[in-house]
């Protein structure tokens, strides 16, 4: 599925974040990941549960069940399930067959993000998250904020492709955070097997029409380095510098803050789009709320973006983008994706695959 070739569609072996942690009750509440409805809840000990979203009778919708304790409890003919997936009672009978259950997905909490593993639920090593601290979420110096949640009707990688390529926001952003040397100068590329790395250096620029509002008409250094951490985060640091004399970056700091961009398929054609915010300098929290209301804009206009792009390829056959240079990172990104796609899928292929017959003598 575009950008990716015919039956590539998302990473399964991989976290993804699910919810913020307030999401998530004691209500059942369903999303989708991955096309598949999965609900979502919490035990009575707060701790969270992810499950399949059919109930395996008639295919009802398990979040518009009750809980009962931990078990949830279909809303159409009362089959009642634990939070393991075991299937605990069917009103109709006594015996419960072993087949009679219902998958539930290993989910983590990390700071106050739910991550959920949609693969193989032997290969949900929790390490495999990305750090948290390393990242500068929860550092008590810091004010680290969950600011937006939209579900985008876009495929998922129409939005990791508008976070490799920062160019846009010279022109889709350009009244707001919009700077034209981010798309005049070549961003500095770096990668690895799960990771790309974008940095633009720009000095003594016209600041972006935010800093110019707060600051005045002054001259800006300005670094923006964000990294992919494949398949599901972004993390991104802007910095902002007023320009001095003695050299590049040693002017008064104006700001510093961490953003961070969480995308997960939903389904084919939509995606669940995170977005959060560490402030480093200045930290006062109130600042994280002009930034919630300061950042909205944006977002919708990333989010129209988006969306205009999947009405127009929606019922193309093969749609096929022209790349330009500055789309270094983008096309490293889904290269990352798809081999991990088809690592999976090979590995997928190995476990069905006869074993080989011995030769005869």
């Amino acid at each position: 599925m575009y950008p990716f070739p015919e039956g590539c569609f998302a990473v399964r072996n991989a976290w993804y974040v699910a919810a913020w942690s307030s999401d998530v009750t004691r209500t059942p509440h369903e999303r989708w990941f991955l096309d598949e409805p999965v609900v979502l809840y919490r035990r009575e000990d707060g701790s969270p549960v992810a499950m399949a979203g059919r109930c395996p009778h008639r295919h009802f919708p398990m979040a518009a069940g009750r809980l009962e304790g931990d078990t949830l409890v279909c809303g159409y003919h009362g089959i009642a399930f634990a939070s393991d997936g075991r299937c605990t009672r069917i009103p109709t009978q006594d015996r419960i067959p072993p087949a009679f259950c219902i998958r539930t997905y290993p989910i983590a909490e990390r700071w106050q993000w739910l991550w959920i593993w949609m693969g193989d639920p032997a290969l949900a090593d929790e390490s495999l998250i990305p750090n948290h601290a390393a990242l500068d979420l929860a550092n008590p110096d810091f004010s680290s904020e969950p600011l937006h949640y939209h579900l985008v009707e876009g495929r998922y990688q129409l939005l990791n492709d508008n976070l490799l390529d920062l160019s846009h926001l010279a022109y889709l952003h350009q009244s707001r955070i919009g700077m034209e040397e981010v798309a005049t100068q070549q961003d500095e590329v770096s990668y690895g097997d799960d990771w790309v790395r974008s940095r633009r250096m720009i000095l003594d620029a016209a600041p972006a029409p935010v800093t110019r509002e707060r600051h005045g008409d002054i001259r800006v250094d300005f670094l923006i380095d964000f990294t992919f951490h494949a398949p599901a985060l972004h993390v991104g640091a802007n910095l902002t510098w007023k320009t001095s004399p003695e050299g590049p970056c040693e002017g008064v700091l104006l700001m510093n803050n961490t953003v961070y961009h969480a995308v997960t398929p939903a389904t084919k054609h939509s995606a669940h789009y995170f977005f959060a915010r560490t402030a480093i300098h200045p930290a006062d929290t109130d600042n994280q709320q002009a930034a919630k209301a300061a950042i909205a804009h944006v977002i919708d206009e990333d989010i129209f973006a988006t969306r205009e792009i999947e009405r127009l390829i929606a019922n193309m056959d093969r749609p096929r983008d022209l790349l330009t240079r500055g789309d270094q990172a983008v096309t490293r990104g889904r290269l990352i994706l798809q081999k991990m796609m088809q690592r999976e899928r090979e590995a997928e292929a190995a476990k069905v695959r006869p074993a080989r017959a011995p030769e005869a003598a």
